[in-house]
């Protein structure tokens, strides 16, 4: 190959490389903006703080022989939670229920668990807040 014929061809390749560097940061953008219109933005992330919590509690931190102690996490629902006059700066609530099978030391075996918890999103940012009674894991009705 000509050594103009090799330069040419590295310029289309670096041409190419820049153009889809440029469609990729063009697609984020459009993501940002549309995570802007929508109000559950961040909410996938809040949620996966809250798995990580439980992770963390004691039950969920004791050394098993067949791994972790807590395992197989899976949200089973997430509804709309309506405003109220005081949620006042809030702009968006939803409840979500997770399951999840954890350790039971007596048995030797896995029992299924579960939570709840009303996610509050205030300024951009969700703060949880966890359920204290059952929560239905098919509709996230709380009791």
């Amino acid at each position: 190959m000509q050594p103009s014929a090799e330069r040419t061809l590295r310029r289309l390749a670096n041409l190419i490389l820049a153009g889809s560097a440029a469609l990729a940061l063009a697609g984020c953008q459009q993501k940002t903006a549309a995570d802007a219109a929508d109000p559950n933005a961040g909410l996938s992330k809040a949620i996966l703080a809250w798995r990580g919590d439980i992770a963390r509690t004691p039950a969920c931190s004791v050394k098993v022989p067949e791994g972790k102690a807590c395992q197989t996490f899976e949200v089973d629902c997430k509804v709309e939670a309506p405003l109220g006059p005081q949620d006042k700066g809030v702009t968006a609530k939803v409840v979500a229920a997770m399951s999840w099978s954890e350790w039971n030391p007596i048995r030797g075996a896995y029992d299924p668990a579960s939570g709840g918890a009303l996610f509050a999103k205030t300024n951009g940012q969700w703060v949880r807040k966890d359920i204290a009674g059952p929560v239905n894991l098919s509709t996230c009705a709380t009791s």
